[in-house]
């Protein structure tokens, strides 16, 4: 995990130095140690294919993109010539609206024009409140910090979840 998680954070900090734009982090929400799986696969490039449509819509160009698979599970980084701010507000709409949304973890990364440092933007930049845990409904991240799920409650709803949205298209 903290290997992938390395070069995770070696990619987008390539993409973001090369280009200077907004650059896009996507995986699949999968506790647990099975992270790499079909239906994974299948919900990240789900993922995928809604950013670019996106993206494409707003009439913002994807300069690279970065695909890395293995054991932790796909992970596609994609550096987009964007407002950082617009493109996150997309994304959010994204991850809110679609089927899959909830089990998409999309991270927006910009350099900040005043320290020069990576930012990351979060719900919390807009006013929102953070994601809900799939269980409870509570906040996602005080629900995973304290493990207050079973992993395999958690995992039935994401697969659940993707199942059914993959039967209907």
């Amino acid at each position: 995990m903290l290997a992938a998680r390395d070069r995770r954070a070696a990619g987008q900090r390539t993409l973001l130095a090369r280009y200077r734009c907004a650059v896009v982090s996507l995986t699949a929400v999968m506790p647990g140690p099975v992270k790499d799986t079909p239906l994974t696969r299948a919900t990240v490039a789900a993922g995928v294919d809604a950013v670019l449509a996106a993206v494409s819509l707003a009439g913002w160009p994807v300069l690279e993109r970065l695909d890395h698979g293995g054991p932790t599970g796909a992970e596609v980084l994609l550096a987009v010539a964007a407002p950082a701010r617009a493109l996150k507000r997309a994304l959010i709409e994204i991850e809110e609206d679609h089927a899959l949304g909830r089990l998409w973890d999309i991270d927006v990364l910009d350099i900040n024009p005043v320290s020069g440092t990576v930012a990351i933007l979060s719900r919390k930049d807009y006013g929102l409140p953070p994601r809900s845990c799939l269980v409870c409904g509570g906040p996602a991240h005080a629900c995973a910090r304290a493990r207050t799920h079973p992993i395999a409650d958690l995992v039935a709803i994401i697969e659940s979840t993707a199942h059914a949205h993959f039967r209907c298209h």
